[in-house]
C-alpha cells in the first residue's frame, strides 16, 4: 500500500512489484484473479473530511477484473457484476460452450473472450429448490441424511446453547417435525423466505470437521466454501402484522456439494 497516495498494488513472493500501486482497492487474488477499483475518489458519508472519517468510502471510478500479471480482462464491471465476492473463481471457463445459465454468469472481456463463473448464490438457490426441497418432501431418511453435514448444530426455541447432532440423529428427530412439513414446503418467490450469505461462525463451529473450510490463517475460506442462511419468517394474523418469529437454516458448500449444517428453531 502506498500510504502517501492511498493506492494499492502487489509484490510477488520475492518482493518484486508485479502490480503497481495504482488501484484504490483490490480484492484478494483467487485462482489468479481479482477485482480492482481504479480512478475513484475517497468520500465520507458522515460529512467529515476523509482524514477524520471513521468509515471512508469510494465514489466513482471503475471496477475491473484483472489477473496476476496486471492485465485487465474485463473492464467497467456493471452493478450486477460487482457482486464479485459471490463468484467461484475456481470454476472459471473461457469461451465456454453453452454454459448453464441457471448457475453461472458470463462476462465479455476486453479482447472479446467470455469469462464464465459459477455464481454461488445462483448455484445454491438452484440446488435448494431442485434437489434439497424435493428430497426432504418425498425422500427417505437415508436420502435426507446425504444432504446433511456430519455435524449439525441445533438451537431450540428455548435457547440452551448449540448442541451438535450427527446427521442420522438430526434426521431421526426432525424429519417429521420440521424437515418434511416446513422445508419440504419451500417455494421459490415466497416473500417470507429470505436467503443471505454469511461467514462461518467460528465460536460455534470449531471442531475438526470444520477445518477444511478455513484458510491457513484460520479464517472462513468463503471464496471456496460459502455459507447461506435461509430465514423463514412467521407473521401473526393478519399476515401484515409484525414478525412473530423466525427460523434459520444454514447450509455450507463442501467438496461434495451443499450440506445443511445448522438449524435455529
Amino acid at each position: 500500500r502506498d500510504q502517501r497516495r492511498n493506492r494499492v498494488g502487489f509484490f510477488d513472493a520475492r518482493g518484486k512489484v508485479v502490480i503497481p500501486a495504482r488501484y484504490n482497492y483490490v480484492t484478494p487474488f483467487h485462482n489468479g484473479l481479482a477485482v480492482g477499483l481504479i480512478g475513484a475518489r475517497q468520500t465520507c458519508g458522515s460529512g467529515y473530511d476523509t482524514l477524520r472519517c471513521e468509515h471512508p468510502d469510494w465514489a466513482g471510478g471503475r471496477l475491473v477484473l484483472l489477473n496476476a500479471r496486471n492485465e485487465v480482462l474485463v473492464d467497467s464491471l456493471t452493478a450486477e457484476q460487482q457482486r464479485s465476492y459471490l463468484l467461484n473463481y475456481y470454476s472459471l471457463q473461457i469461451n465456454a460452450v453453452a454454459p448453464d445459465t441457471a448457475t453461472t454468469v458470463s462476462w465479455r472481456g476486453v479482447t472479446g473472450d467470455h469469462y464464465t463463473f459459477v455464481e454461488y448464490e445462483k448455484e445454491f438457490r438452484h440446488w435448494l429448490y431442485t434437489v434439497f426441497v424435493p428430497t426432504v418432501r418425498a425422500g427417505n431418511a437415508t436420502q435426507i441424511q446425504a444432504l446433511c453435514f456430519s455435524d449439525i448444530a441445533v438451537s431450540a426455541r428455548k435457547f440452551r446453547g448449540w448442541p451438535h447432532l450427527t446427521a442420522a440423529a438430526f434426521v431421526a428427530k426432525y424429519q417429521a417435525a420440521f424437515l418434511r412439513p416446513t422445508l419440504g414446503a419451500l417455494r421459490r418467490g415466497d416473500p417470507d423466505t429470505a436467503i443471505f450469505d454469511e461467514d462461518l461462525n467460528r465460536s460455534i463451529f470449531e471442531g475438526p470437521a470444520f477445518q477444511p473450510f478455513l484458510t491457513d490463517c484460520g479464517e472462513h475460506f468463503k471464496e471456496k466454501y460459502p455459507v447461506f442462511n435461509v430465514v423463514l419468517t412467521y407473521r401473526g394474523q393478519p399476515a401484515t402484522n409484525p414478525i412473530e418469529r423466525q427460523e434459520h437454516v444454514a447450509f455450507i458448500r463442501t467438496a461434495g456439494g451443499y450440506r445443511l449444517f445448522s438449524v435455529s428453531l
